[in-house]
């Protein structure tokens, strides 16, 4: 977005003149997932029991895939949309890194009224690669508990 252009131009413009910016290491492109995800005729997506909430955001945060060059660009713009966003860490105090090479901010917003309207707030961030708020990508949820399977036609 024009935004987005607009805030890494001046994030680069603040550089000192000496720096030479390396060639990225990781995609900007949809993740690994995402591009199975539109490849399929069918998604089934297989869950914990105690995953189900009557609302998200009750009980965990939200994950968001951020490109790592302006993540805290990227965590700030995520505080506007009124949340509280941790870093995610590695045990051994490393920051956490995804298998596309992006990194992922836990992002508290409380109980979510609008998850269409939040999902498409996020979407439209600078830096975020993708969310976890799946709406509408599923066919069928499987939800694995203890006393067996229940299969959720959505």
């Amino acid at each position: 977005s024009a935004s987005c252009s607009a805030s890494m131009a001046r994030q680069v413009a603040q550089m000192p003149s000496a720096f030479v910016m390396p060639r990225p290491s990781f995609s900007t492109a949809p993740s690994k997932r995402w591009t199975a995800r539109r490849a399929t005729r069918q998604e089934i997506i297989i869950v914990d029991g105690g995953k189900l909430v009557s609302t998200l955001g009750e009980q965990r945060p939200v994950p968001v895939a951020v490109v790592p060059f302006g993540w805290r660009h990227t965590a700030r713009r995520l505080e506007r949309l009124d949340c509280r966003w941790t870093l995610r860490m590695r045990a051994d105090g490393s920051v956490f890194v995804t298998d596309d090479a992006n990194y992922v901010l836990d992002c508290a917003f409380g109980p979510i009224a609008d998850p269409a309207r939040l999902a498409s707030l996020i979407d439209a961030t600078c830096g975020v690669v993708e969310h976890g708020i799946f709406l509408g990508v599923a066919q069928r949820v499987i939800v694995a508990a203890r006393d067996g399977l229940q299969v959720l036609h959505v």
